[in-house]
């Protein structure tokens, strides 16, 4: 849950009626459309299988609100090295949330389109 926890940080929304949608459907058991009409997939109880890890995600419950809520509200800066990055990163995690593309899938392109563009800028 670590890359999903680092994406989901990295793309706090600033509005809190955003950051409150965000959390619903992170909280949802069930797959939906958001108050914004966007679709989503809920994950729980999906399994995320990466290289010897493997485990299942559940939906958020109070506790994951509560600690997820201190790690945003804990924050106290903005550390952005390289937007082409996070450009990259941004793009496929909608992908993902959207229901485009699996988790495995996400994290796959991800990796191969950082590691083209850190190749090519050196």
């Amino acid at each position: 849950m670590a890359i999903i926890v680092l994406i989901i940080v990295a793309l706090a929304p600033l509005r809190e009626d955003v950051y409150e949608e965000m959390v619903k459907v992170m909280s949802a058991t069930d797959s939906g459309k958001d108050k914004y009409g966007k679709e989503y997939m809920s994950m729980d109880g999906m399994t995320v299988n990466r290289d010897d890890i493997s485990y299942v995600s559940h939906a958020f419950d109070e506790e994951d609100r509560k600690e997820f809520r201190s790690i945003i509200d804990s924050a106290d800066r903005m550390l952005q090295k390289d937007t082409k990055i996070y450009s990259i990163i941004e793009e496929e995690a909608a992908n993902y949330f959207g229901g485009n593309k699996s988790l495995d899938e996400t994290c796959k392109v991800i990796q191969e389109r950082v590691s083209i563009y850190i190749n090519e800028s050196k």
